[in-house]
């Protein structure tokens, strides 16, 4: 069996997330694409909305995929696996493989866990899919406006910037959506807070979450397994 390249999306929830999928997988030609949706939930809003682009669609639904590496893991097995449709080739796909994705998008729920997530995912051997990259999807004002912001009454609860660094410190791109919601000079202050984090990291702007097909892979990343957790 092909190896499955994956591409993991992740962000805050209504940050463009599954508009960032949408336009990947429209530029994915020649291969089966598929999506895992996951919502913390008990109800997959997204899924409709992949289907009607033809991706064939995974749902985890209540829980949160980014707490929990053993169900990513899972997931992607089960997204790995033939379809059980009717197969021209097969009969009732018995095992040929045709409808398996040859590219997965994985839609997850939570931020701030990806470095034991991925570093634990990274780590299973594998021969059905691999990791190829990880994108981070952040509202431009959203970031702008509460990525300094603490709760005084719950000194534990970290800022949005604290919970985001973690990603995007183990992120091959990072999309700004929305850029055109903030001024020019706003737009830097952003870039300058990412490229602190990760001065490595592939930076897109746009302001329709529309995105371009090569940050969908990276055969350079590799996550930052060793850092404290």
């Amino acid at each position: 069996m092909t190896r499955i390249g994956v591409t993991i999306v992740t962000g805050l929830p209504g940050v463009g997330k599954t508009t960032a999928i949408r336009s990947l997988a429209a530029q994915h030609v020649g291969a089966p694409v598929s999506v895992i949706s996951n919502e913390i939930t008990r109800f997959d809003h997204d899924r409709p909305v992949f289907e009607r682009d033809g991706m064939r669609v995974h749902s985890v639904t209540g829980e949160c995929l980014s707490q929990r590496p053993d169900a990513l893991v899972d997931a992607l097995d089960a997204s790995a696996q033939p379809a059980k449709t009717s197969c021209s080739k097969c009969g009732d796909c018995g095992g040929c493989g045709s409808h398996s994705g040859q590219r997965t998008f994985v839609e997850l729920a939570g931020i701030g866990q990806s470095v034991p997530l991925l570093a634990r995912a990274c780590r299973v051997d594998q021969a059905s899919w691999s990791i190829d990259a990880v994108i981070v999807v952040i509202d431009a004002r959203t970031v702008l406006d509460k990525r300094l912001s603490v709760d005084p009454s719950s000194p534990q609860l970290m800022s949005v910037g604290d919970l985001l660094t973690s990603d995007i410190a183990n992120a091959s791109a990072v999309v700004i959506n929305r850029a055109d919601t903030v001024s020019a000079d706003e737009l830097q202050n952003i870039l300058s807070w990412i490229e602190s984090v990760n001065p490595d990291v592939i930076i897109e702007t746009t302001a329709t979450g529309d995105v371009r097909a090569c940050l969908a892979f990276d055969p350079m990343w590799t996550p930052a397994a060793d850092q404290p957790h």
